[in-house]
């Protein structure tokens, strides 16, 4: 994949970034817990409508348990990817804020619990998420965002 970078997961759970051509290799229940913490804890629900509404759907077991009031149980599932290019740069901007506050929530154990992290992996997946948002800033700051 030239010129994007691609997070591969095991049991395929993965996130592309456009402009960018590094990777990195997730667990599909880590990929869940750092976005659910990040977009539905931390994020402006408002300004990452499209990217939240997309993830809560494919890891609505996650976001379900953690906040039934907000996601109802919705039949969601398949394949666990994230396409950062596919949302408006205004979104993309709004996860990379949220993926910062979720790595220092989880390092600090400030995180929400209701994600369903183990606790003594907190600072593995604080580190996690801080890769996460460093590829994203990389892809930021090269461009190549067709949404924008």
């Amino acid at each position: 994949m030239r010129g994007r970078a691609v997070i591969l997961a095991a049991m395929s759970a993965s996130i592309s970034f456009p402009g960018t051509e590094a990777g990195w290799v997730y667990s599909t229940g880590r990929f869940e817990v750092i976005l659910a913490a990040a977009l539905g804890y931390y994020a402006d629900p408002g300004k990452v409508p499209g990217m939240l509404g997309y993830m809560s759907f494919i890891c609505n077991d996650v976001f379900h348990a953690a906040w039934p009031d907000r996601f109802p149980q919705v039949d969601g599932g398949g394949l666990k990817h994230l396409e950062v290019g596919d949302h408006p740069l205004a979104e993309q901007r709004e996860l990379l804020r949220a993926l910062r506050l979720a790595a220092e929530g989880f390092r600090s154990g400030t995180a929400p619990q209701e994600v369903g992290y183990a606790w003594e992996n907190r600072f593995s997946i604080g580190n996690s998420a801080d890769e996460i948002a460093d590829l994203l800033e990389r892809s930021l700051r090269q461009g190549g965002h067709p949404s924008e």
